[in-house]
């Protein structure tokens, strides 16, 4: 509805932004506790766990690949572990 309905395209554009700003939180606290890989700098961080947690990128493995909710919610843990997380 978003490509056509204005109202629709600012609440999706919210929405995504609050994401992003829960994602900026996550990597900030990693930061903040030592956390995070030192192989991505924050800004670059965010920017990786947002495009991760996208809905696209969730209808894809769910939907058109057929995996379960709780195969996404651990696989996609996982990655983010080895990515963004420091040893």
């Amino acid at each position: 509805m978003k490509d056509t309905d204005e109202a629709a395209a600012r609440a999706w554009d919210d929405r995504m932004l609050a994401m992003r700003q829960g994602c900026e939180a996550a990597i900030l606290a990693l930061e903040r506790d030592g956390k995070l890989s030192a192989v991505h700098a924050p800004d670059e961080a965010t920017d990786i766990l947002w495009t991760m947690l996208s809905v696209r990128n969730w209808e894809q493995l769910t939907l058109e690949c057929g995996w379960s909710q709780a195969r996404y919610v651990k696989t996609l843990k996982g990655l983010e572990r080895q990515v963004l997380v420091a040893d």
